[in-house]
């Protein structure tokens, strides 16, 4: 490498470094697959990939005291009554922490903000709200109503 020019050099650096994250890329990337399909806004379906056994047994890993994912038209998910939705004008705050990334002290804000500065107009209103950004509102945004 000592007669190599210094352009040369940062070439053939250059080059080894996409190949090694070229590798790294395809090593790491996973081969399992889980597919999710939604046919609607209250009916998510999880559907296995077909190596996948039909019934759960010993060899699936256990998520002892892990909490279930609240989706919308999940049976065990508490639901506010117009179709799924929570109506952020009048939810309480257990209901508001239905929604995914809303937690009790964002609940409670959600909760603070509509009694100080009245009912919201539109569910993107709720951005007013300290700890609501874009983010978390696209998230959100098919699961809440105002009611108008």
């Amino acid at each position: 490498m000592k007669n190599l020019s210094r352009t040369e050099k940062a070439a053939i650096c250059l080059t080894l470094l996409f190949l090694a994250f070229t590798a790294g890329y395809f090593v790491g990337k996973s081969t399992a697959s889980t597919v999710i399909t939604f046919a609607g806004p209250e009916a998510p379906q999880l559907a296995a990939p077909d190596s996948a056994p039909a019934s759960p047994d010993s060899t699936q890993p256990s998520l002892s005291g892990a909490k279930p994912l609240a989706l919308p038209g999940n049976s065990d998910s508490k639901e506010a009554p117009s179709g799924g939705r929570v109506n952020i004008n009048t939810a309480t705050k257990e209901e508001l922490e239905t929604l995914p990334g809303i937690g009790p002290a964002l609940a409670q804000r959600i909760i603070d903000y509509r009694q100080q500065h009245g009912p919201f107009e539109t569910p993107a209103d709720i951005m007013d709200v300290s700890g609501i950004g874009e983010k978390k509102f696209n998230a959100i945004r098919d699961m809440i109503t105002t009611g108008g």
